[in-house]
């Protein structure tokens, strides 16, 4: 069964926020992005 969700916007406070941050730069160490693609793709035409 599918279920729809719904977005919840809620106010952080300082000290969650500073937690978040320091969550999101551990994690983009750990997972850098992807390099962009040079040139177009190999698809077939």
């Amino acid at each position: 069964m599918v279920q729809n969700f719904k977005r919840t916007n809620r106010t952080l406070s300082a000290e969650q926020k500073q937690e978040y941050d320091a969550i999101r730069k551990t994690v983009q160490k750990e997972f850098p992005p992807l390099s962009p693609a040079h040139g177009p793709s190999a698809r077939p035409a």
